[in-house]
């Protein structure tokens, strides 16, 4: 079939359109174009048509996507809250010694600053996320179109198209770092975005692909604004940042950011990486559940073939050397062991959380990072005080196998002069094989208790300062207490179930001897009396106005009875607390303990004559706590034990003189209120767990040395030794 001077078999030969370079002769462009259409007929002329409207269309859309990402700057995100980069972070609550408590965060995240990032880390990252971050604009085109078709970043792109061997497949990647942070940062305001676009009648692409174009748009967008001088300033800058951003962003799966990667994985700061680090760490970014290290050796084969494919990347970048990758290949990766929220301190840290909403700190900015707590807690008391409750706590089971695992306690350390809470363990550290956590019971603040005999000194403080002595004689025998009508009279028993018809004051108290507290109380004036002693001194949980209060039937909590016998042994009343000093990122003082000690209303006669009396229970021989005597035990203390109806409880509060001293408070017991088990008193179940803090607390000289009680206390008991009442 003859077409002009042309066969049609010659225009579509094997399927090709021959398009002839040079016409035959006479042959004009309106001929040729005639006799192509003649030899296509109508069907053939629709085709061309619908071909030349797809290409104009196509065109067009190139044209209208160019102009979307290039020029559109409709609608963009705030630039500011990128520069000032104000993202959650980790929240520090630090000791008495500014050293780490815990670390609290929703996403455990550090940020790291541009100089913080080293030579290592840079290239790593580089290889394995964006060779040519320094070099573009936001966009790496050439690896976007090869992604776009198929290929790796190996082979050029003109090479390709020279080669024929162009596929059309597009597919997600090729993102560069800036492109990644956008998608980080940005999230809510591309979502918001693409759904807008997706609502409207005239979206035609997929999601997927609307997305990746508002990641390119505002990546160039955001490198553009970020280069001006109100911002960055330059190009070099720029990038700078937004590598940090980039790496303190993304997440390591456990924590966010190369800076709290390197502290979980490696135990190291970041300048502290070699390439082998850094390499294996930019490896987990592209998918952290696959790459990041385990603590199962086994399971790192992946992790270990990932760093290697980047060291070998860093390779052919000129970053590394063979031998050298080949060394680092040779390190085996960490075997992490996740220890977020971990603490020596966990009802310290419960106790600060309840304590910072009264400063006017909401917790969230502490699990955002944009706080820092100080406390009072020290760390090494609060590790001495939690291994001698341990230790205290396995001597009991010892003695009473059922109470494995179950048996609880409690410990409160407070400094004198202030009241401020050195240590404080609110249970075991494993309970019913459940580990103790912040959010956990505290039993020193929070159980209610009978304190037992550790609130009799409150009874003989009353008569001290109603003008009794300590050689002041009361009755010893034994007492029916009217209990209400139709109620049977109570017996107020003695331990030893003896009486002794009349002792002394100071007998009576390093004794412990129940009938003649009772009675004593009686002759001071009634339990009210001796309620209000205990209120001015520290007690704030309500007490039953009934004689049973002065041998201690009526509930407290250990923290407050420690604050009381603080206040004994310092003449300092004070309100305990735990937060120093509250400060923000930029070390503003946002909250500051104001310090309230005021000199306790009582004469100082009169307590250094309660002083003598719990002094005396450790220094006389009978005394509940003589095992503390100097002769056996090298810090003066004074002190009291407690025990309870049926041994439910046992206690032991003890302080060092002064306000340069410490008060520790000791209690053991179930949380169900079982009976301990026979002879389970303060002095043998609590007692040795206070010696064991004392005595390693002063050893150590974590706290001023022990003060001596004044010559005038020790030379009166020193006589009582020698001439017993």
């Amino acid at each position: 079939m003859k077409c002009g001077t042309y066969s049609c078999y010659k225009l579509f030969e094997k399927g090709k359109i021959l398009i002839p370079q040079k016409g035959p002769p006479g042959m004009t462009l309106g001929k040729f174009i005639w006799s192509l259409f003649y030899c296509l007929g109508w069907p053939g002329i629709v085709i061309v048509w619908i071909l030349l409207m797809s290409l104009t269309t196509g065109l067009i859309s190139i044209g209208l996507i160019a102009h979307y990402i290039f020029y559109n700057r409709d609608n963009v995100p705030d630039l500011q809250s990128f520069v000032n980069f104000d993202v959650p972070q980790i929240g520090v609550i630090y000791d008495a010694r500014e050293k780490p408590i815990i670390n609290l965060a929703r996403e455990y995240r550090l940020i790291i600053r541009p100089s913080e990032i080293t030579v290592p880390v840079r290239n790593a990252f580089l290889s394995a996320e964006d060779k040519d971050f320094y070099q573009h604009n936001g966009v790496d085109w050439d690896a976007l179109l090869l992604r776009a078709v198929g290929r790796n970043s190996n082979s050029s792109l003109r090479t390709l198209i020279q080669k024929g061997e162009i596929t059309i497949i597009v597919q997600q990647g090729a993102s560069t770092i800036t492109d990644q942070i956008v998608g980080l940062y940005y999230r809510n305001h591309i979502n918001y975005t693409v759904n807008k676009t997706e609502s409207s009648s005239w979206s035609l692409l997929p999601r997927r692909y609307l997305i990746k174009l508002e990641e390119l748009r505002l990546a160039i967008w955001l490198e553009a604004e970020l280069a001006k001088p109100q911002y960055f300033g330059s190009k070099l800058r720029t990038k700078d940042e937004i590598l940090a951003r980039f790496l303190s962003y993304t997440y390591f799966r456990k924590v966010y950011g190369i800076k709290a990667a390197s502290l979980y994985y490696f135990k190291k700061e970041v300048s502290q990486l070699n390439h082998g680090e850094a390499a294996l760490l930019a490896g987990i970014v592209k998918n952290p559940s696959r790459y990041a290290p385990t603590s199962d050796f086994s399971e790192n084969l992946n992790r270990i073939s990932r760093r290697n494919e980047i060291l070998d990347l860093m390779v052919k970048n000129n970053y590394l050397s063979s031998n050298e990758s080949e060394k680092f290949k040779q390190e085996n990766p960490p075997l992490p062991e996740d220890k977020r929220g971990f603490t020596d301190a966990p009802s310290v840290v419960g106790n600060i959380l309840q304590e910072l909403s009264l400063t006017g700190v909401n917790t969230d900015n502490l699990f955002d990072g944009r706080v820092k707590i100080f406390s009072t807690s020290d760390l090494e008391i609060q590790k001495i005080t939690n291994d001698a409750l341990e230790e205290g706590l396995r001597l009991f089971e010892g003695r009473h196998p059922e109470g494995k695992d179950i048996i609880q306690g409690s410990v409160i350390v407070l400094r004198n002069s202030d009241a401020a809470i050195l240590a404080e363990v609110g249970g075991r550290k494993n309970y019913k094989s459940k580990g103790l956590v912040y959010s956990d019971l505290d039993r020193a603040r929070h159980s209610l208790r009978q304190p037992g005999s550790a609130f009799k000194p409150f009874v003989f403080f009353a008569a001290i300062t109603h003008f009794w002595t300590l050689e002041d004689t009361i009755p010893d025998i034994p007492l029916f207490l009217y209990m209400g009508p139709n109620r049977p009279r109570h017996i107020i028993h003695n331990y030893d179930g003896k009486y002794k018809g009349s002792v002394t004051l100071r007998r009576a108290l390093f004794e412990s001897r129940n009938a003649a507290t009772v009675g004593l109380t009686l002759q001071v004036g009634g339990i009210k009396d001796i309620i209000s002693i205990a209120k001015v001194l520290g007690i704030k949980t309500e007490l039953q106005p009934y004689v049973t209060t002065a041998i201690g039937a009526s509930e407290v909590n250990l923290l407050e009875l420690a604050n009381a016998y603080r206040a004994m042994a310092s003449g300092m009343l004070a309100e305990p607390y735990i937060i120093r000093k509250v400060t923000g990122n930029a070390n503003e003082v946002i909250f500051e303990a104001n310090l309230q000690t005021i000199v306790a209303p009582f004469y100082e006669a009169h307590l250094e004559l309660i002083q003598e009396g719990l002094r005396g229970t450790v220094r006389i021989p009978g005394g509940t706590a003589y095992s503390l005597t100097l002769e056996n035990f090298p810090v003066p203390v004074m002190g009291k034990t407690g025990t309870t109806n049926d041994f439910r409880d046992a206690l032991f509060v003890g302080s060092t003189y002064g306000p340069t001293g410490i008060t520790v408070a000791v209690r053991i017991g179930y949380d169900d209120n079982r009976k301990l088990g026979g002879s389970e008193t303060g002095a043998k179940a609590a007692l040795p767990v206070f010696k064991t803090i004392v005595r390693e607390i002063y050893g150590r000289n974590l706290v001023e040395p022990a003060a001596n009680f004044p010559d005038q206390i020790e030379k009166s008991i020193d006589a009582y030794i020698q001439n017993p009442q």
